[in-house]
């Protein structure tokens, strides 16, 4: 299920599936690319490689079309699967 709110200047895309999920690890991992790509966005754009960076890269450049950090949050459903959610402000 895709969710997408747009309220109060933010907007939020929320990707809810019922596949069979991703582990805390996957979860502190993915994370941890994010924040070391978001540390110096323009000197670490330049290292992207294929292969798993398809989140990172569509959270850098929101970033980078925004001007500005894209909140980011990638999760265990309670039920099945992952809930990954993006948003930012608008103008």
């Amino acid at each position: 299920r895709i969710e997408a709110i747009a309220a109060e200047g933010r907007w939020t895309l929320r990707v809810i599936d019922n596949g069979t999920g991703v582990t805390e690890e996957t979860i502190r991992r993915v994370h941890e690319k994010v924040e070391t790509y978001r540390s110096d966005v323009a000197t670490n754009y330049k290292n992207l490689r294929l292969g798993g960076m398809g989140l990172v890269n569509t959270l850098l450049r929101l970033s980078l079309s925004q001007h500005e950090q894209v909140d980011f949050c990638i999760a265990q459903n309670e039920d099945v699967g992952t809930i990954i959610t993006i948003g930012g402000m608008y103008p």
